[in-house]
């Protein structure tokens, strides 16, 4: 699915895309790493700082466009829920569903926001021939 959105924000010409997708795909990346090498509290320390770093670049990236503040959003709240599963553990089982699903969203948003641009390129493209 990441190669996928990689490819849709190519076309669809943005660099905001383009780095938000990067960075959504360096994120799973490093997630993976982490689930590999570490376990209990070092890993959810980790998971925690990606989601701490994750939420500041969108929130840097939010001060120019209104694109990153779902993102930024999102970020922020997944980070509260990390802490909150540091300091009340839960089942595995539904913290790594809720972060999938969160990944899944957040894919989707952003493959729907590059093929909006795709169509309103185009659109324009045939208003100016």
């Amino acid at each position: 699915m990441l190669g996928g959105l990689l490819v849709i924000t190519g076309f669809a010409r943005s660099s905001q895309l383009a780095a938000a997708a990067y960075l959504l795909a360096a994120s799973w990346l490093v997630t993976v790493q982490i689930w590999i090498a570490a376990d209990g509290l070092v890993a959810e320390v980790g998971y925690a700082l990606i989601e701490l770093v994750l939420a500041v670049i969108f929130l840097n990236m939010a001060r120019r466009r209104w694109f990153p503040v779902p993102l930024f959003v999102l970020h922020a709240a997944l980070l509260m829920y990390q802490l909150w599963t540091m300091l009340f553990p839960m089942d595995i089982f539904w913290v790594r569903l809720i972060l999938n699903r969160t990944l899944e969203a957040e894919i989707l948003y952003i493959a729907l926001c590059a093929i909006f641009r795709i169509r309103t390129l185009r659109m324009t493209r045939k208003r100016t021939q």
